[in-house]
């Protein structure tokens, strides 16, 4: 799953390195009655800075949909696209929304003989109405469950991924599932943990992701999601 820190990663890490020619992209609170719309520049605006995440952290991969709200109906649909896809797409524009946007925080060294990657991804997709948040959030859960095992190409590097929805606790009230992966490639080996929830008319997802080393897990993705749902609330 792309969300810039997930099934990527070891890819992205491979890439730095030289291994690879290609290239790779990547909470609950109060809660949210509000129906105002803001674009994906705003949206990029209320994603936690890198103060809320360990010393060392950096910003980058940060992406939106624009400063204008989205119309188009969807291209991507969860109930039928492939593995590989949700895999790579999501993330990404183009699954109905009114806006999205993304971004890595992390720590990574792309030394060839000890690649090492250690970072949090946050993603935020708006949708125009809450039912429509909620048959997205449902669907990823239901795609997950789906592709419990995926093998990705990108610039002759392969990665496998062995993918487990896992059952997670109410935060602050939201319904919230985990995602966790497995991934190696190119005899590395990465793990990912994405917390996810549906809050109003967003869809809500934090992740954190290890390249040869165990994910971060301090602060708590659950914290950090509480965080990011405040931050994008408080823009309308």
């Amino acid at each position: 799953m792309k969300l810039s820190t997930t099934a990527a990663s070891i890819l992205a890490v491979l890439t730095a390195a030289g291994l690879s020619s290609g290239t790779a992209a990547t909470a609950m609170a109060s809660t949210v009655t509000s129906t105002v719309q803001v674009t994906g520049v705003q949206l990029k605006s209320a994603l936690l800075p890198a103060a809320d995440f360990p010393a060392g952290y950096a910003v980058s991969n940060a992406s939106d949909s624009g400063g204008h709200l989205a119309t188009a109906p969807a291209k991507d649909r969860l109930a039928t696209m492939s593995c590989s896809a949700w895999q790579q797409d999501l993330g990404e524009t183009g699954f109905g929304e009114t806006a999205m946007a993304t971004d890595t925080v992390g720590r990574s060294n792309s030394n060839p003989s000890q690649l090492t990657l250690s970072a949090y991804g946050q993603l935020v997709y708006q949708f125009r109405t809450t039912s429509a948040a909620s048959a997205f959030f449902a669907g990823l859960r239901a795609v997950a469950t789906r592709c419990s095992s995926i093998s990705l190409s990108e610039g002759g590097a392969t990665l496998t991924a062995k993918v487990r929805v896992v059952s997670a606790a109410r935060v602050d009230g939201h319904t919230a599932f985990w995602i966790d992966e497995t991934e190696s490639a190119s005899g590395f080996s990465a793990q990912d943990r994405t917390l996810l929830t549906d809050a109003g008319t967003d869809v809500f997802a934090v992740d954190s992701t290890g390249v040869t080393v165990a994910p971060p897990s301090s602060p708590a993705p659950a914290s950090l999601i509480v965080k990011l749902i405040a931050r994008v609330e408080a823009l309308r």
